[in-house]
């Protein structure tokens, strides 16, 4: 029964991105522990502590993990105009690896890292075509796009206008 608990402790840390042995002692001290358990109340007051110091864990990464994502976030919106804003820089500057950090941040957002980056600069967009009147190619570029075309196709295909038409709905509904 021990082992089987180590085990769904060990998967369940890996789970959440660390090692088995930051919860479970190194097998040289987990033998002796085993060993001196000599009655149920022992095993009991041993799966207790392993389960503790699993639950435990899992709340510093929890915590951890959502201030890493929030610090993530921030550091979009102050780089949301900076063409090279990509998983990577946002990654090193949170000090992940793309790739975990990309699952990490689709599993906490519920929206992979592209799709809320493309929503912040559209949503930045629709509020400078409303309260400017900047042309449509500066607010492409204060937002990340530095080719007007392709941020007018991303545009249209977000929100199913152009722009313009944006602009111009903005404008006769009295936005």
């Amino acid at each position: 029964m021990a082992t089987d608990v180590l085990v769904a402790v060990a998967n369940f840390v890996q789970e959440l991105g660390g090692a088995a042995g930051e919860v479970i002692p190194p097998r040289g001290e987990l033998e002796p522990l085993l060993a001196a358990i000599n009655c149920l109340d022992d095993l009991r007051a041993f799966l207790r502590h392993i389960l503790t110091q699993a639950l435990q864990y899992r709340e510093q990464h929890t915590n951890r993990t959502h201030q890493i994502i929030e610090q993530a976030k921030q550091y979009i919106e102050t780089h949301l105009a900076s063409q090279e804003l990509s998983l990577h820089t946002v990654a090193a500057a949170v000090g992940w690896s793309p790739s975990h950090f990309s699952t990490v941040f689709s599993r906490e957002t519920g929206v992979t890292f592209v799709a809320y980056l493309t929503a912040r600069r559209i949503d930045e967009a629709m509020h400078l075509l409303r309260t400017t009147t900047l042309s449509t190619g500066d607010i492409a570029y204060q937002v990340g796009y530095h080719n007007p075309r392709y941020f007018y196709a991303v545009f249209k295909r977000a929100t199913g206008q152009s722009p313009s038409e944006y602009r111009q709905q903005g404008a006769s509904s009295g936005s």
